[in-house]
């Protein structure tokens, strides 16, 4: 009798084992999933044209006007922060959604006006 409840404890202790290793790889996958999912959100919103004219804009106005290039960079520097803040959010309130929107076409106007 103790060779069977030992046999059935071996059993029962190999089959947890197995589903709690199933469970943690799922876990795994799934986040790397999640991983990936914020990394292609995040590259949607950066669009690079718009980020590749902005900084060329602003290499330009380096030499002719470095004050305004200094707060050009500043302003760059806050859409990329805001980008990445809001990358981990599922939802933004509509008025920093606004803002956010008003900032970037005062970004792409300047870089249109500079280039």
């Amino acid at each position: 009798m103790t060779i069977y409840v030992a046999i059935v404890l071996a059993w029962y202790a190999g089959t947890y084992y197995r589903e709690a290793r199933d469970r943690q790889v799922k876990s795994l996958e799934l986040e790397s999933l999640l991983h990936q999912a914020r990394l292609e959100a995040l590259r949607s919103q950066l669009h690079p044209h718009f980020l590749f004219n902005t900084l060329h804009s602003i290499a330009e106005f380096i030499h002719e006007d470095p004050k305004l290039a200094e707060q050009l960079i500043l302003r760059l520097g806050e859409l990329l922060r805001k980008v990445l803040s809001s990358a981990v959010q599922q939802e933004v309130p509509l008025g920093e959604e606004i803002e956010f929107v008003k900032r970037i076409w005062r970004s792409s106007r300047c870089a249109w006006v500079i280039g």
